[in-house]
Protein backbone atom coordinates (compact mmCIF):
# COMPACT_ATOMS: atom_id res chain seq x y z
CA UNK A 1 0.00 0.00 0.00
CA UNK A 2 1.28 3.78 -1.35
CA UNK A 3 1.52 6.38 1.37
CA UNK A 4 -0.75 8.14 -0.92
CA UNK A 5 -3.18 5.60 -0.02
CA UNK A 6 -3.16 5.68 4.09
CA UNK A 7 -6.14 8.57 5.38
CA UNK A 8 -3.02 10.00 7.49
CA UNK A 9 -0.33 9.90 4.40
CA UNK A 10 2.13 7.97 6.48
CA UNK A 11 4.08 5.03 5.34
CA UNK A 12 5.06 2.21 8.00
CA UNK A 13 8.47 3.49 8.10
CA UNK A 14 7.61 6.92 9.05
CA UNK A 15 5.02 5.69 11.68
CA UNK A 16 7.85 3.93 12.97
CA UNK A 17 10.12 6.47 13.08
CA UNK A 18 7.75 8.49 14.98
CA UNK A 19 7.35 6.15 17.89
CA UNK A 20 10.69 4.70 18.32
CA UNK A 21 12.69 7.77 17.40
CA UNK A 22 10.50 11.19 17.77
CA UNK A 23 8.39 10.35 20.43
CA UNK A 24 11.03 9.74 23.12
CA UNK A 25 12.54 12.31 22.29
CA UNK A 26 9.92 14.90 22.23
CA UNK A 27 9.65 13.14 25.70
CA UNK A 28 12.90 14.18 26.92
CA UNK A 29 11.94 17.62 26.59
CA UNK A 30 8.28 17.74 27.77
CA UNK A 31 8.58 14.89 30.48
CA UNK A 32 7.99 17.85 33.08
CA UNK A 33 5.02 19.36 31.65
CA UNK A 34 3.44 15.33 30.40
CA UNK A 35 4.40 13.85 33.75
CA UNK A 36 2.05 16.05 35.78
CA UNK A 37 -0.46 15.06 33.66
CA UNK A 38 0.00 11.27 33.69
CA UNK A 39 0.54 11.15 37.16
CA UNK A 40 -2.98 13.30 37.79
CA UNK A 41 -4.42 10.66 35.00
CA UNK A 42 -2.78 7.94 36.96
CA UNK A 43 -4.19 8.39 40.40
CA UNK A 44 -7.57 9.67 39.00
CA UNK A 45 -7.68 5.86 37.48
CA UNK A 46 -6.45 4.47 40.51
CA UNK A 47 -8.62 5.84 42.76
CA UNK A 48 -11.94 4.80 40.22
CA UNK A 49 -10.30 1.44 40.47
CA UNK A 50 -10.39 1.55 43.75
CA UNK A 51 -14.04 2.66 44.62
CA UNK A 52 -14.93 -0.11 41.95
CA UNK A 53 -13.65 -2.73 43.77
CA UNK A 54 -15.08 -0.88 47.45
CA UNK A 55 -18.52 -1.64 45.25
CA UNK A 56 -17.96 -4.97 44.04
CA UNK A 57 -16.61 -6.04 47.80
CA UNK A 58 -19.97 -4.75 49.54
CA UNK A 59 -22.08 -6.03 47.11
CA UNK A 60 -20.92 -9.87 47.09
CA UNK A 61 -20.80 -9.08 51.08
CA UNK A 62 -24.76 -8.79 50.57
CA UNK A 63 -25.03 -11.49 48.55
CA UNK A 64 -23.44 -13.87 50.93
CA UNK A 65 -24.89 -12.58 53.70
CA UNK A 66 -28.50 -13.14 51.67
CA UNK A 67 -27.59 -16.85 50.53
CA UNK A 68 -26.43 -17.80 54.36
CA UNK A 69 -29.50 -16.64 56.11
CA UNK A 70 -31.32 -19.05 53.37
CA UNK A 71 -29.43 -21.97 53.84
CA UNK A 72 -29.88 -21.15 57.92
CA UNK A 73 -33.92 -21.18 57.22
CA UNK A 74 -33.93 -23.83 54.99
CA UNK A 75 -31.38 -25.88 57.80
CA UNK A 76 -34.02 -24.94 60.25
CA UNK A 77 -37.05 -25.65 58.20
CA UNK A 78 -35.58 -29.33 57.42
CA UNK A 79 -34.45 -30.16 61.30
CA UNK A 80 -38.44 -29.33 62.18
CA UNK A 81 -39.14 -31.64 60.07
CA UNK A 82 -37.13 -34.47 60.72
CA UNK A 83 -38.16 -33.68 64.13
CA UNK A 84 -41.82 -33.81 63.57
CA UNK A 85 -41.27 -37.28 60.79
CA UNK A 86 -39.19 -38.68 63.95
CA UNK A 87 -42.33 -37.83 66.46
CA UNK A 88 -44.14 -39.99 64.24
CA UNK A 89 -42.11 -42.70 63.66
CA UNK A 90 -41.64 -43.57 67.20
CA UNK A 91 -45.54 -42.53 68.17
CA UNK A 92 -45.40 -39.69 70.24
CA UNK A 93 -47.12 -37.33 66.94
CA UNK A 94 -49.63 -38.63 65.06
CA UNK A 95 -48.88 -40.27 61.47
CA UNK A 96 -50.98 -38.32 58.50
CA UNK A 97 -53.72 -41.32 57.91
CA UNK A 98 -55.45 -39.12 55.51
CA UNK A 99 -54.79 -40.65 52.08
CA UNK A 100 -55.24 -36.98 50.07
CA UNK A 101 -52.81 -35.49 51.78
CA UNK A 102 -50.34 -38.63 50.96
CA UNK A 103 -50.82 -38.52 47.38
CA UNK A 104 -50.67 -34.51 47.34
CA UNK A 105 -47.16 -34.47 49.09
CA UNK A 106 -45.22 -38.12 47.40
CA UNK A 107 -46.48 -37.35 44.05
CA UNK A 108 -48.79 -34.36 42.59
CA UNK A 109 -50.51 -35.89 39.38
CA UNK A 110 -53.45 -34.66 37.23
CA UNK A 111 -55.90 -37.20 38.50
CA UNK A 112 -58.38 -35.87 41.28
CA UNK A 113 -58.15 -37.12 44.85
CA UNK A 114 -60.43 -39.73 46.23
CA UNK A 115 -63.75 -39.18 47.28
CA UNK A 116 -64.17 -37.83 50.93
CA UNK A 117 -66.54 -40.27 51.39
CA UNK A 118 -64.03 -43.19 52.33
CA UNK A 119 -61.97 -41.19 54.37
CA UNK A 120 -64.20 -41.04 56.82
CA UNK A 121 -64.89 -44.50 57.17
CA UNK A 122 -61.36 -45.43 57.86
CA UNK A 123 -60.58 -42.80 60.56
CA UNK A 124 -63.65 -43.82 62.81
CA UNK A 125 -61.58 -47.07 64.18
CA UNK A 126 -58.27 -44.79 64.12
CA UNK A 127 -59.81 -42.41 66.27
CA UNK A 128 -60.30 -45.12 69.37
CA UNK A 129 -57.33 -46.60 69.04
CA UNK A 130 -54.98 -43.13 69.79
CA UNK A 131 -53.61 -42.50 72.95
CA UNK A 132 -55.33 -39.47 74.92
CA UNK A 133 -51.72 -37.62 75.53
CA UNK A 134 -52.37 -36.36 71.49
CA UNK A 135 -53.55 -32.99 70.61
CA UNK A 136 -56.70 -33.60 68.84
CA UNK A 137 -59.23 -31.28 66.95
CA UNK A 138 -62.79 -31.22 68.42
CA UNK A 139 -63.46 -33.64 65.29
CA UNK A 140 -61.41 -36.13 66.69
CA UNK A 141 -58.38 -36.16 64.60
CA UNK A 142 -55.10 -35.96 65.48
CA UNK A 143 -52.91 -32.59 64.81
CA UNK A 144 -50.07 -33.39 62.54
CA UNK A 145 -48.06 -30.91 64.22
CA UNK A 146 -46.37 -33.50 67.39
CA UNK A 147 -46.94 -31.36 70.67
CA UNK A 148 -49.09 -29.08 69.33
CA UNK A 149 -50.58 -26.96 72.36
CA UNK A 150 -47.00 -26.72 74.17
CA UNK A 151 -45.45 -24.91 71.16
CA UNK A 152 -44.62 -21.25 70.46
CA UNK A 153 -46.70 -19.14 68.09
CA UNK A 154 -43.42 -18.53 66.02
CA UNK A 155 -42.44 -22.23 65.88
CA UNK A 156 -45.49 -23.08 64.70
CA UNK A 157 -45.95 -20.29 61.73
CA UNK A 158 -42.83 -22.23 60.35
CA UNK A 159 -43.89 -25.68 60.95
CA UNK A 160 -47.20 -25.04 59.14
CA UNK A 161 -45.29 -24.55 55.97
CA UNK A 162 -44.22 -28.00 55.50
CA UNK A 163 -48.00 -29.26 56.02
CA UNK A 164 -50.50 -30.70 53.08
CA UNK A 165 -53.65 -28.17 52.30
CA UNK A 166 -55.76 -30.90 54.64
CA UNK A 167 -53.38 -30.82 57.47
CA UNK A 168 -53.38 -26.72 57.67
CA UNK A 169 -56.90 -26.68 57.86
CA UNK A 170 -56.82 -28.98 60.89
CA UNK A 171 -54.23 -26.82 62.33
CA UNK A 172 -56.52 -23.66 62.00
CA UNK A 173 -59.93 -25.61 62.91
CA UNK A 174 -57.89 -26.47 66.05
CA UNK A 175 -56.02 -23.30 66.97
CA UNK A 176 -59.41 -21.21 65.59
CA UNK A 177 -61.16 -22.98 68.74
CA UNK A 178 -58.86 -22.76 71.01
CA UNK A 179 -56.22 -20.25 71.65
CA UNK A 180 -56.88 -18.20 67.95
CA UNK A 181 -53.82 -16.85 68.14
CA UNK A 182 -53.56 -14.26 65.26
CA UNK A 183 -50.24 -14.99 63.79
CA UNK A 184 -50.76 -18.66 63.17
CA UNK A 185 -53.87 -17.99 61.57
CA UNK A 186 -53.00 -15.53 59.12
CA UNK A 187 -50.20 -17.50 58.20
CA UNK A 188 -52.16 -20.06 57.13
CA UNK A 189 -54.54 -17.64 55.61
CA UNK A 190 -51.52 -16.72 53.10
CA UNK A 191 -50.62 -20.16 52.51
CA UNK A 192 -54.41 -21.12 51.10
CA UNK A 193 -55.46 -18.24 50.31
Amino acid sequence: MASEDRPDGKSPTDQLLELLVYAPVGMIYEYEDVLDKVVKRGKSQLQLARLIGKMAAKRGQNELEENVGEVLETAAMTVARGITQFGQAVGLAPADSSETSQATEESPSAEPPPPPKKAPAKKAPAKKARPKKETATKSGSPLPIAGYDDLKAKDIVDLVEDLSPTQRARVRTHEADNRARKTILAKIDRLDG
